[in-house]
């Protein structure tokens, strides 16, 4: 099991790397504004896919183990959001000039057709990976992260040092790494390229959009909730606050991908333990491990947030601070992923939009009050806070679903983790920081133990393999 993790964990960490590297490097390239105009980019590609993927690739990952022809279950999963892709192109394309003048501020037809070809991929790599992860390729899934994050990066830099260093070079080389991805997703599994029509199964359709639609409202308010921040920063703020902004979230983005990571993996693995029966106690094991885990690196990431004004440009000074506010979305939402299966294993999607709706109108309450008076740093305390609404929501209803697994762990580590972001925030010194950390340490010392006598066993029986 840890094997498997960590061979999902290499293209993540490895795109983390990555990120900690391109961030400075277009930081001292690329004006906040600018940085701004790709953020808007890419929150629209992400809406758009969410909309039209119409929560279908949710209903792959619990259809998957259940499906004997997994190539015809694939052909009618990806069926209607093929053709949403087109719908969506066409109308982007008569009716460019409004839509890139919402959201870019000016009209462009460049930026339109980028658009197309984003939304586009995006929908074909959003199944197609899904389909490596319920295959549990993880040595496949990770190379081809390394791969498109390095053409990414190559992108990135060639074109903001040698052309135009604009959100639109950023743009492009986003695209030229889509495209690269895309390549890569299909020659992995090409027999599944091909859509057959003698495959379609209405009847299946209907049943994999009854569990599957729910997801897409849940999505656009999971989005509001993610992007609440950035949108109302736009409105309240300046283009620069918004800049500096996505910076301090892109020096979060190790944890941020090892939720993707660990997502990756959980996914396809507590679906298969459900139809094999597995004790739900083995879950609650696997969540203790990664919550201790997370809660420690979050820990560290406080620690070492001076780093952050050492490596950007003077222009995104304020990132340290804002930056560790924004450690509690990926650490609470991959913590949530163990905690919440009892809903989808009760086919109870509906709770989702429940659960999703109550976060995002909490992130804007807080957002409408907090942006006004502290700009990009109240966009970030609105945003931990929300976050842990929504993982108490989730985790409580998935608990009453499903089984009683005890909750102390879960409340006094997210105290801590809020008691030593307060205290870094006002800056009341590093030895008070380190004791917060320490007490973290201490009250997890026993999952800690037996974190490490799980990975130590796991490589003993590795070693004598080998011998």
């Amino acid at each position: 099991m840890l094997k498997k993790l960590f061979v999902f964990s290499i293209g993540p960490v490895f795109s983390a790397l990555i990120g900690i590297v391109s961030t400075p490097l277009t930081s001292w390239l690329v004006a906040p504004s600018e940085f701004a105009l790709a953020s808007m980019f890419s929150l629209f590609v992400s809406l758009s896919n969410a909309s039209i993927s119409l929560g279908m690739e949710h209903a792959f990952a619990r259809e998957y183990n259940l499906a004997s022809d997994k190539l015809r279950l694939f052909n009618n999963i990806v069926l209607l959001p093929y053709i949403g892709s087109i719908i969506l192109s066409l109308l982007l394309m008569l009716n460019y000039h409004y839509i890139t003048s919402a959201l870019f501020g000016y009209p462009s037809l460049l930026l339109t057709i980028l658009l197309i070809i984003c939304i586009v991929l995006s929908v074909i790599n959003c199944f197609f990976s899904n389909l490596l992860r319920m295959q549990e390729r993880a040595r496949s899934y990770s190379s081809r992260i390394i791969i498109y994050k390095l053409i990414h990066f190559v992108s990135l830099i060639l074109i903001l040092l040698f052309f135009k260093r604009s959100g639109e070079s950023i743009i492009i080389a986003s695209v030229i790494a889509e495209i690269a991805n895309s390549t890569l997703l299909l020659s992995a599994n090409p027999s599944f390229a091909k859509l057959t029509l003698e495959n379609i199964d209405l009847k299946l359709i209907k049943k994999c959009l009854k569990y599957g639609l729910p997801m897409v409202p849940t999505f656009l308010l999971t989005w509001a909730f993610n992007s609440m921040d950035k949108v109302m920063l736009r409105s309240f703020a300046s283009y620069r606050e918004l800049g500096v902004y996505a910076a301090s979230f892109k020096f979060v983005s190790a944890l941020t991908i090892l939720q993707t990571a660990f997502s990756s993996y959980w996914l396809p693995t507590s679906y298969r333990w459900h139809e094999e029966g597995v004790s739900p106690s083995k879950y609650g094991k696997v969540s203790n491990a990664i919550s201790v885990l997370l809660f420690f690196l979050a820990g560290i990431v406080v620690i070492l947030r001076f780093f952050i004004s050492w490596l950007l440009s003077p222009d995104y000074s304020e990132a340290s601070r804002i930056s560790i506010f924004l450690i509690f979305p990926p650490i609470l939402t991959t913590i949530s992923y163990t905690t919440i299966s009892g809903i989808d294993f009760k086919r109870k999607t509906y709770l989702h939009i429940i659960i999703a709706g109550v976060s995002a109108g909490t992130n804007f309450i807080l957002n409408w009050f907090l942006i006004p008076s502290y700009g990009a740093l109240g966009a970030a305390a609105a945003t931990s806070i929300s976050a842990t609404v929504l993982f108490w929501m989730r985790t409580l209803i998935s608990r009453r679903l499903w089984w009683p697994f005890p909750l102390k762990l879960y409340i006094v580590n997210i105290m801590l983790l809020y008691v030593m972001v307060l205290v870094a925030s006002t800056q009341v010194g590093l030895v008070f920081e380190l004791l917060v950390l320490f007490f973290i340490i201490g009250y997890n010392a026993k999952e800690i133990k037996a974190l490490f006598r799980v990975i130590i066993k796991v490589f003993g029986q590795r070693v004598k393999s080998e011998k």
